[in-house]
């Protein structure tokens, strides 16, 4: 499949899995819209590194995807910058920090 052009959405890509799908993405073509709810530096960091190295648009979205108001505000923002969303990765996840 081309993803030469197309525009993915991928949430939770500021690291670990996310961010290798994001990456992935990238490395064929696609831009990026990174979401992250409180890993705003490592999600700057991952845009700046995908820009850098496959050449895309590669932009951070921040939200807190529990909460309504913030999911349709990062949606909005991030239709208003690439006009179109063609791929949608669910990478966010929550879990407890072990002791």
């Amino acid at each position: 499949m081309e993803l030469r052009g197309k525009n993915a959405l991928v949430t939770g890509a500021a690291k670990r899995v996310g961010k290798a799908i994001a990456e992935a993405l990238a490395e064929k073509g696609a831009n990026v819209a990174i979401h992250c709810r409180n890993s705003i530096l490592e999600a700057q960091k991952t845009a700046e590194d995908i820009r850098r190295r496959f050449g895309v648009r590669a932009e951070v979205f921040r939200a807190s995807l529990d909460r309504v108001d913030e999911l349709e505000r990062m949606a909005s923002a991030a239709l208003k910058r690439f006009k179109t969303v063609h791929i949608l990765v669910n990478s966010a996840s929550t879990y407890e920090k072990s002791e």
